[in-house]
This record gives C-alpha cells, structure tokens and sequence, in this order.
C-alpha cells in the first residue's frame, strides 16, 4: 500500500511540473528544474504616434491593455512592458483623432510582435497581438 501511495505522489508532482512548465514558472530542461517566483518575461517597447498633425493627446487617454487589465498609460511618447508568451495586448484609445502605436523594440526572443509592427487606433480598443516566445534550445 505504501508504494502504491509513493507512486500516485510522484505522478501527482510530475503533474504540477508539467503544469507550472507550461504557465512558464519551471523549466523542465535539462532534468533539474529552475524555478523563479514570476514567469519568465520579455521587454517590449511601444511608441505613440499621433496622425493629425497639430493635436495632442489632451483631453483623452490611450492605454495599454495586456490580457484584459490597464497596465499602463501614454503620459509620453513611450512605454516598455514587461510580457509573457501568449499575452494578449491591446491598446484602449477614447481619442476622437486616429493614433498609431508601433512597436519601437522587442527583446530577442520576442518572435511577435516584432519592431514596425502598429496599430491603428480611434476612439475605440484594438488588439496589437498575442506575443510569442522563440523557444530556448535544450
């Protein structure tokens, strides 16, 4: 009986392993796992472009929106991010002039969105993409 219980616990480990891999908290190459307190993130950074000529961002806001949540807000001409493979990012604009925002630079591993690519935006929420991690190599 106690091996039985030995065996369903291993599975049960090997299990939340696998879980945690999968969310990015482990890494389960090579065989020794290296656990961080966060998932593993990326820097990304977004510039605003303002269309019309002569009008500012006065009187509006355009923020960024990753998998749901505000977690930042244009007060200048740039924000960097911290992202996580697969989060959805967006961008909540309630100007009444078409902004652009363009992804000035992307850490190396960051496959999209890559540098250059934008988003139009006017008065509305737009998504920019999903990110995508380059998978390390063993």
């Amino acid at each position: 009986m106690k091996r039985h219980s030995a065996i369903l616990f291993l599975v049960a480990v090997l299990m939340l392993g696998v879980s945690l891999a999968r969310e990015g908290f482990i890494s389960l190459w090579p065989l020794s796992m290296t656990t961080s307190a966060v998932p593993v993130t990326f820097t990304l950074n977004l510039r605003l472009v303002l269309d019309a000529e002569g009008v500012g961002a006065e009187g509006g806001k355009v923020s960024v929106v990753v998998n749901g949540k505000a977690v930042a807000t244009f007060a200048s001409g740039s924000i960097t991010l911290l992202v996580r493979n697969q989060d959805k990012i967006e961008i909540d604009s309630d100007l009444s002039h078409r902004i652009r925002v363009i992804v000035r630079e992307s850490a190396s591993e960051i496959i999209l969105p890559q540098a250059g690519d934008y988003i139009q935006v006017q008065n509305t929420v737009e998504t920019l993409g999903r990110v995508v991690i380059r998978r390390r190599n063993g």
